[in-house]
């Protein structure tokens, strides 16, 4: 794990979560930062997840200093992790395992109010998960945080102004993006009021048919992959563009150099009112162009 952690950090994932923390102010932006793998064994009460069980990176910017931790204890029905452990702060959640040991056990995970950040497989590794308790102070989810099935609740608070929850539906505040709809109990489901549907939004869900209604102009190419039942969808005449990714590296928007629609394999039929050009004649799936 620490091996494959240092070799993703060495891309970028440094500065992605420098640039993300409030706590870095304009007047630490040229002052060299540090960053380095830590020990710490100074317990907290025992209702916190214990240093043992955590996976710590230490992080300085001036007199700015934080730490980025990943769960790697055993498996427990409740997670809940403390805001600082020996002395400092707690600003970041990252696991950046694509292939991490499995965990059929959690059922509720708790962060901290003081986390700013979620990123990387958190949630590949929690594969029954059914309540997640996200932080107060939360300012931004990666896009493949929430790649899991099992939610029944994500929970927030109302004093979060980037995130929220409506409906069972997970938005981003400041994008006006759909981040997840979880514990979808219809075969179909109409999605309003916003203009973005984020990756993974509709991650292995049991529908059959997705409309997106008007006011939707972009819309993840992974939003509804891995998707074995979906059969139809319906696209907006506000939709302008796919992208590949809503993650700061991604690459071209335009949905010809990705494979979209991946794991469709019951993908048969897109209602297109929009003006957006899809041909998707080689993956078997017809395009009906609608007219309002």
């Amino acid at each position: 794990m620490k091996i494959l952690k240092k070799a993703l950090l060495a891309l970028g994932l440094c500065s992605l979560s420098l640039l993300t923390f409030s706590c870095n102010d304009k007047e630490d932006e040229l002052v060299k930062s540090e960053r380095r793998e830590i020990t710490i064994t100074e317990h907290v009460d025992s209702k916190y997840v214990q240093p043992e069980d955590l996976d710590f990176t230490y992080n300085k910017t001036g007199n700015n200093e934080y730490l980025e931790v990943c769960y790697i204890g055993p498996n427990r029905e409740e997670i809940n992790i403390a805001s600082e452990y020996g002395g400092i702060k707690v600003l970041g959640y990252i696991d950046l395992n694509a292939y991490p040991p499995l965990n059929n056990v959690t059922k509720k995970l708790i962060l901290p109010d003081t986390i700013e950040m979620i990123d990387g497989y958190m949630c590949n590794r929690f594969l029954s998960l059914e309540e997640l308790v996200l932080p107060k102070n939360l300012k931004y989810i990666g896009p493949y945080t929430l790649r899991i099935n099992t939610l029944k609740s994500i929970s927030i608070s109302s004093e979060n102004g980037y995130y929220k929850v409506l409906d069972n539906k997970l938005y981003d505040v400041k994008n006006n993006r759909l981040i997840k709809a979880f514990n979808i109990n219809d075969d179909e489901i109409t999605i309003s009021g916003c203009k973005q549907i984020g990756d993974m939004a509709f991650y292995k869900t049991n529908l059959k048919s997705i409309i997106f209604d008007e006011e939707i102009e972009e819309i993840s190419g992974d939003s509804i992959s891995y998707n074995d039942s979906l059969e139809s969808i319906t696209l907006p005449s506000t939709l302008k563009k796919f992208v590949v990714s809503y993650h700061s590296r991604r690459i071209p928007d335009d949905y010809r150099t990705y494979t979209i629609f991946n794991n469709n394999s019951n993908l048969k039929t897109i209602y297109n009112y929009s003006n957006v050009e899809l041909d998707l004649s080689d993956k078997g799936i017809e395009v009906i162009k609608m007219n309002k």
